[in-house]
């Protein structure tokens, strides 16, 4: 039966197949060690899924969730998550931008989550299946440095857009509210309520707003703060 049991949302079933194939033959591990319903194959037809599903969650020994926006709201995912923590499972919650350590759940508060987009926590994540499930690193060096970098090229791809138009944006200086339009990607700061930081270009700016030092915003690359 399956030693790494990875939970995920349907949404993300792209992300999550890449995921897979990076532990498989990154790490070493066999498909028949990994349980993903997102893998063809994983459930016979025919078969109780549902069943299917709780017998190979609780015949896990490590639970690897990915923590996405679509990840909470899965009762499925919930479900999952639930039964591993109370479980006593060894979990190693795996994050999905834009979600930061502050949007996982309760129970996984106290848990160290690896960033799925940060090159250093996936190498720390091997790290730690390979001493969780007894494997050797060294056998899989090489690949692994080849499969880290086809899934990060595939997770830039993959990983969704956050891409908004803005019509009032507060300059970081002390000058007050500006009227700026244009397109920007805008990413949640971690313990402050309703604060979004923005970057990405301005098409249209009020000519007295003053940005990187000049009387124009016009097209300029901006590193700014939302207000909403």
């Amino acid at each position: 039966m399956a030693g790494v049991f990875i939970s995920h949302s349907a949404e993300d079933t792209a992300i999550v197949r890449n995921f897979v194939d990076l532990i498989a033959h990154g790490i070493g591990l066999g498909k028949e060690d990994i349980f993903c319903t997102s893998v063809p194959g994983q459930i016979a037809p025919g078969s109780d899924f549902k069943a299917e599903i709780k017998a190979r969650l609780n015949s896990s020994s490590l639970f690897l969730p990915i923590i996405s926006e679509s990840f909470s709201t899965s009762r499925f995912c919930m479900f999952e998550l639930g039964a591993s923590w109370a479980a006593s499972k060894s979990i190693i919650p795996i994050l999905v931008p834009p979600l930061t350590y502050s949007d996982m759940a309760p129970v996984l508060q106290d848990t160290q989550a690896v960033r799925i987009e940060n090159e250093l926590d996936l190498s720390l994540m091997r790290s730690e299946i390979c001493r969780l499930m007894h494997l050797q690193k060294s056998k899989e060096e090489a690949s692994w440095r080849t499969m880290k970098r086809r899934f990060l090229r595939s997770l830039s791809q993959a990983l969704p857009r956050r891409e908004t138009w803005i019509y009032a944006i507060r300059n970081t200086r002390p000058e007050g509210l500006h009227e700026v339009i244009g397109c920007f990607q805008t990413h949640r700061v971690a313990n402050r309520q309703n604060v979004i930081v923005a970057s990405g270009r301005a098409y249209w700016a009020r000519p007295s707003c003053r940005f990187v030092g000049s009387g124009q915003a016009r097209k300029q690359s901006l590193g700014l703060t939302a207000f909403f």
